[in-house]
């Protein structure tokens, strides 16, 4: 919550600018085209002051409503855990709830993430190595054969990549070393805020006519360095503003 705030007001910021200061709707309208952001989504993400598009300038958090969708349905599944003392029968029937298809598709990767957890749990389960095959050849298959995430099929085949991804053996131990590690850590800040930096620097500091016309070779290497300032803003906002309330939250549970 305190970083999605932050890149919220972040947000507000952006469009102040881009609006040059002035007031483009009726101040009611605005307060509450502001007031939906801070909804994680679930109300839309309206644009704000007459700004087209203004969700393209934080658009990656329409994923979180999703997110609180999970949440909320853990006292449910863990009330009915109480009841029939079995995970898998639970597991099926989150799994079949993704058959429609659409917004329902992400039931299936609930059900595959928690699958995957008992399995890595489970002595019976495939080798470390086979895991880690199927870890590779599942994004390759989604590649070829698809074009959508959402399905339960997509969700079946990114099985192995957790698995694989838990394991952190052969090619995936890369996950273990110090800066997988630390990008794994900021990795919210860099969620949040890709977008809206991406926004500042091709529309402000380069210009997006001069970013839009750059040849392959200046514009990768664009691309690289502003991902590096991604990465630099991103490790300051956890430092900051993450880590702090992470703290907290760690000697609240301890004590409690």
């Amino acid at each position: 919550m305190p970083m999605y705030c932050f890149a919220v007001l972040a947000l507000f910021g952006i469009i102040a600018v881009d609006s040059r200061f002035s007031l483009n709707v009726p101040a009611p309208a605005l307060m509450r085209q502001a007031v939906a952001w801070f909804g994680f989504s679930v109300f839309g993400l309206p644009n704000i002051n007459g700004i087209a598009h203004t969700n393209t300038i934080l658009g990656t958090i329409w994923t979180l409503k999703y997110e609180w969708v999970f949440y909320v349905s853990l006292p449910v599944v863990a009330f009915i855990y109480t009841v029939i003392r079995r995970a898998s029968p639970i597991y099926v029937a989150v799994f079949l709830l993704s058959l429609p298809g659409a917004a329902a598709s992400w039931f299936g990767f609930f059900a595959t993430g928690g699958v995957s957890v008992h399995l890595l749990r489970d002595e019976r389960r495939m080798t470390v190595t086979l895991w880690s095959l199927a870890g590779i050849v599942g994004p390759i298959i989604l590649c070829l054969w698809y074009h959508d995430v959402q399905g339960p099929i997509q969700a079946l085949l990114l099985l192995p990549v957790f698995m694989a991804a838990m394991q952190a053996r052969g090619p995936w131990a890369v996950l273990l070393w110090r800066p997988t590690r630390f990008l794994g850590h900021i990795s919210y800040s860099v969620y949040l805020l890709q977008l809206p930096l991406i926004h500042v620097f091709t529309g402000r500091l380069i210009g997006s006519e001069v970013y839009g016309s750059l040849k392959p070779g200046p514009f990768y290497g664009t691309v690289f360095l502003m991902g590096l300032g991604v990465i630099a803003i991103s490790t300051v906002t956890y430092i900051a503003v993450e880590k702090p309330f992470l703290k907290m939250s760690s000697q609240s549970a301890t004590s409690n």
